[in-house]
């Protein structure tokens, strides 16, 4: 008699086998707990009639904080033992959380022409942040005679202001 190989038969695997055995079993996750948001102020003074305010919401990482909004970055002057603000920055939802510059017209009117010409447009909100507190402090001078300069045209009085 002959010896043959015998052939093995291999039997093709039920659907059930490869799920049990093939799918990763997946932890259930924890319930996503939305992030608590905290607000911060800081103000940096130029001189005594004259300081950058800012204020902005962060949330805590580990080791940092990253900063989601900027609530209002503003350059204020102090007129008749008052401190108006005369240049603020903000990219809140109103604004499409866009970066956009207000400038105050005068001092008895709060209206202000909102823009977002020379203004930073691509970036996270930190960069933002240092953007307009840099800004502020570079070209202070300069929106200050401006509006000085528009306050006069407009009501042909002086101000009392000592810088």
């Amino acid at each position: 008699m002959l010896k043959t190989k015998k052939h093995r038969r291999y039997r093709r695997k039920n659907s059930s086998w490869m799920k049990k055995n093939f799918l990763i079993p997946l932890k259930q996750n924890k319930p996503i707990k939305p992030e608590k948001s905290y607000t911060a102020g800081k103000t940096i003074t130029l001189s005594e009639k004259e300081q950058i305010r800012y204020v902005y919401t962060y949330q805590k990482t580990k080791n940092k904080r990253r900063v989601t909004e900027v609530t209002s970055v503003g350059y204020e002057i102090k007129i008749n033992n008052k401190w108006e603000t005369i240049v603020y920055y903000d990219n809140d939802a109103t604004h499409n959380n866009v970066l956009h510059r207000h400038i105050r017209i005068s001092i008895e009117s709060e209206k202000t022409i909102s823009t977002t010409e020379g203004v930073k447009k691509k970036g996270t909100s930190q960069t933002f942040l240092t953007w307009c507190i840099k800004d502020l402090k570079k070209r202070h001078l300069e929106y200050m005679a401006s509006f000085l300069n528009r306050h006069k045209k407009l009501n042909k009085k002086s101000v009392d202001i000592d810088i």
